[in-house]
């Protein structure tokens, strides 16, 4: 019997520290998202997502590929660009729940600090929930729900 306890508890500390590695894989997702973002790469951006990614907006906008999510950001992007755009956007509070060994339900509040918009500057924040998935050894984003709310957070929330 205390074979079987051992080998059950070296199996948990195996599983355990899998998990710890993906996590971390799932986080430098994240870490990408925002550096190609902020820095208006959007091809880059668009590759950290499935080719079938679902996307809603902020604004209820739905993208059903991930050629829509791409073609769609780029717009904003130029325009982003062309108005000199403060390019401060954060994901903080990223919260990962696995639900397989290859699925993911990833929570994030994201932070727009200093968004110019017509003749004033505002700080804007939102949340993020998305499924991730393992696809071919990477980490992809598979849906996106973004919800801009009114309240500004505390990034200490």
């Amino acid at each position: 019997m205390d074979n079987y306890v051992a080998i059950q508890e070296d199996m948990t500390n195996k599983k355990m520290t899998d998990m710890k590695k993906e996590e971390k894989e799932i986080r430098k997702v994240f870490t990408d998202y925002v550096l190609f973002w902020n820095n208006h790469e959007i091809d880059n951006w668009g590759a950290l997502f499935t080719k079938d990614t679902k996307f809603i907006t902020w604004s209820g906008g739905r993208y059903d590929s991930n050629k829509a999510n791409i073609e769609s950001h780029k717009k904003a992007h130029k325009f982003l660009r062309e108005s000199k755009q403060n390019m401060t956007y954060q994901l903080d509070d990223i919260t990962i729940k696995f639900l397989h060994d290859d699925i993911a339900l990833v929570y994030a509040t994201w932070i727009w600090k200093n968004f110019k918009n017509d003749d004033n500057v505002e700080d804007r924040s939102g949340y993020l929930t998305m499924v991730v998935i393992k696809s071919n050894d990477r980490w992809l984003i598979k849906t996106t729900q973004n919800t801009r709310i009114e309240k500004i957070l505390d990034q200490a929330e």
